[in-house]
């Protein structure tokens, strides 16, 4: 739903900070201007005093005047910069609204940028990526997609289908023109190349999705092997209790782990055994039920066990397992400082460390940092609504092939506009008022 009245929000982060901004946005700009300082020209910082009802000076303030179009939002925009201190911010929107404005909605400012077409969807979602970027991997493919990356390879494939349809419609609007063989042939490459575009796309969504997500790093294997230990060393302090008695974790213990540029989910488990214990029995539960939702699993072996990988063997051949990333990482080399060296690694699944001492956890932590960097530089940010939207638009083109085998081109012709639909709705064209409310609910109100 679109409305046409003034909004006003905070557009800083609560607390004390140097500068506090303020933004409203809609016809009663004007107002607030003819109000407080007449004379300011556009895009022109302006030193203004700001006082109350009763002329009582509030604050020296910096206001910033964006003229519609020419606005974030598309409407007339004023920026407010005060000292950042929320008792100032607090007093001055309180004097705007709501006598001149409403309080904003979450994602407020960013809808009706995008209901007065300065940015798409895409761009929108691009956005709350941006800001709730934690690794600058994420951030880059946010900026990738704000500025209209991932927009345009959409409307290169929106293109290549209205362009196909066109072809096909005045084969159809021109019977007297019989379809050939030829004909036939230059549409199915045509849809072919449609196809490989899409796929392409998929792949890049589906790297996209996992740069908005931390890996998930779930720590498995024996009691005693130095799963807590290694959880303390990487997180470089010691968060979680070890001792020498065999489970001592009954917990599944999850934490985030800046390594590199980039976050980790990190989540230490129960080790895993056979047991009589009912409270460790649950934890072994749980810790297997961690496992289900990991995207890389750490299986630690103690090294002085002299079965240490038939026991990591028992574990990993249970069925939690099956398809999961697995590094092997084989601990307390320490003890056998004339047996085990940290390059003795034969690949990038095989660590040799010692948790105790840190011997080894420079290249672990290395490759960790590698989990989010993208292969693409030119991967985009993107969402399972995306993927979702281009599964169907390719299982479309799939059946606009086969109908164009039997050549039935009005039924290409109609799989082709659907999925031309499809696209619209992942870019904004064709939404509806669920979706927005979903996606700019997201949002933090100011933005």
């Amino acid at each position: 739903m679109r409305d046409n009245d003034t909004i006003a929000a905070i557009a800083t982060a609560n607390g004390r900070s140097a500068i506090g901004i303020i933004r409203i946005s809609g016809p009663g700009v004007e107002a607030i201007l003819n109000k407080h300082v007449p004379s300011i020209r556009p895009r022109r910082a302006t030193l203004v005093d700001f006082c109350d009802d009763k002329h009582e000076k509030i604050d020296s303030v910096i206001m910033i005047y964006y003229k519609s179009p020419h606005s974030y939002t598309g409407e007339d925009l004023l920026e407010i910069q005060t000292h950042g201190n929320p008792i100032i911010l607090g007093k001055i929107l309180n004097i705007l609204c709501p006598k001149y404005a409403r309080q904003a909605r979450p994602g407020e400012f960013t809808e009706r940028a995008f209901l007065n077409n300065k940015i798409d969807l895409l761009q929108a979602e691009a956005t709350i990526d941006l800001i709730n970027s934690s690794s600058i991997a994420a951030a880059n493919s946010a900026m990738k997609s704000l500025s209209g990356t991932y927009s345009k390879q959409v409307s290169e494939i929106k293109s290549d289908i209205i362009k196909t349809r066109s072809s096909i419609e005045a084969i159809i609007n021109f019977p007297e023109d019989e379809t050939t063989s030829l004909d036939q042939k230059h549409i199915g490459k045509e849809l072919e190349m449609i196809v490989e575009k899409i796929k392409q796309l998929l792949s890049s969504t589906e790297k996209g999705i996992k740069l908005n997500e931390n890996a998930e790093v779930v720590i498995v294997g024996e009691p005693n092997s130095g799963k807590s230990t290694l959880c303390n060393a990487l997180l470089k302090e010691e968060k979680i209790i070890v001792t020498e008695y065999p489970g001592t974790t009954r917990d599944v213990i999850r934490y985030d782990l800046k390594v590199g540029d980039n976050i980790i989910s990190l989540t230490d488990t129960a080790g895993i055994r056979q047991t009589t214990d009912k409270a460790e029995a649950q934890g072994i539960k749980n810790a297997l039920r961690s496992v289900l939702d990991a995207s890389l699993i750490l299986c630690v072996m103690d090294v002085n066990e002299a079965n240490h990988e038939t026991q990591a063997q028992s574990i990993l051949g249970m069925n939690y397992f099956k398809d999961k990333e697995i590094w092997k990482i084989y601990n307390k080399i320490d003890l056998f400082p004339n047996e085990y060296n940290t390059d003795d690694s034969p690949d990038d699944t095989r660590f040799f460390i010692s948790a105790q001492n840190g011997n080894g956890l420079l290249k672990l932590e290395k490759a960790l940092a590698e989990l989010s960097t993208p292969d693409d530089e030119n991967v985009g940010t993107a969402r399972k609504r995306h993927q979702q939207k281009l599964g169907e638009v390719l299982e479309n083109l799939y059946n606009a092939s086969k109908y164009n085998e039997r050549q039935k081109l009005d039924i290409v012709a109609q799989e082709l506009a659907i999925a031309h639909k499809k696209l619209d709705e992942i870019t904004g064209g064709d939404y509806n008022d669920e979706v927005l409310e979903s996606i700019f609910s997201e949002f933090c109100i100011g933005k």
